[in-house]
């Protein structure tokens, strides 16, 4: 969009601004018209990553558990990730 290089200097209110090589300047800001930092997330969304990330981890352990007694369980497991890498890449 602008072209060239930019370099960020601090100014007075902690914002800063963006010159570029070019003469333009704008005015970087830190938050949003209502006052509110962007990068805000929501405290259910937190605690709901949480609590995902610490159940998932005994389950994890028992699917490593069930795939070293059970051949047919762990070529599901196999076969799952497969199909899920192959998406991931398309």
């Amino acid at each position: 969009m602008f072209g060239g290089i930019r370099e960020v200097v601090k100014g007075e209110g902690g914002g800063g601004e963006i010159r570029h090589t070019k003469g333009r300047t704008r005015r970087r800001s830190a938050k949003t018209p209502k006052g509110r930092s962007r990068r805000m997330i929501s405290p259910f969304a937190k605690l709901g990553a949480l609590m995902i990330k610490t159940l998932g981890k005994p389950v994890a352990t028992w699917m490593k558990v069930e795939a070293a007694k059970h051949p047919w369980f762990r070529q599901l497991i196999i076969n799952f990730a497969q199909v899920k890498h192959f998406l991931c890449i398309l």
